[in-house]
C-alpha cells in the first residue's frame, strides 16, 4: 500500500541513486584491484619464476591500486632476483 508512496520520494530515490552510484565505484575498484593482481604475478612470473609463490601469497593481502603499481614498477625494473624478492619481502629490521 505504501510502496509507490516510497518508491516516489525524492529522498528514497536519492539514497537508491546514491546506493548505486556506491556499488558502481566499489565494482570498479575491485575490477582495478584484480587486473593490476594480474599485472603484477604476470611480470613475476615471466621474469623471476621461482618468486611466483611468494607474489600468489602476497597479492591478495594488498587492497590499494596505488601500492600495487609501485610493486609492478619495482618489479620490472628489479635488476635481479634477490632485488625483486626484497621488493616482495621486505627485510625485517633487526
Amino acid at each position: 500500500m505504501f510502496d509507490p508512496l516510497l518508491e516516489q520520494d525524492p529522498w528514497i530515490q536519492e539514497l537508491r541513486a546514491q546506493d548505486r552510484a556506491k556499488s558502481r565505484e566499489e565494482g570498479i575498484v575491485e575490477g582495478e584491484l584484480r587486473s593490476t593482481r594480474s599485472i603484477l604475478l604476470n611480470i613475476v612470473k615471466k621474469r623471476f619464476p621461482s618468486l611466483a609463490s611468494i607474489a600468489e601469497a602476497k597479492t591478495p593481502q594488498l587492497d590499494k591500486p596505488a601500492v600495487l603499481s609501485v610493486l609492478i614498477e619495482q618489479i620490472s625494473l628489479a635488476a635481479d632476483e634477490n632485488v625483486a624478492r626484497n621488493v616482495l619481502e621486505p627485510p625485517t629490521p633487526s
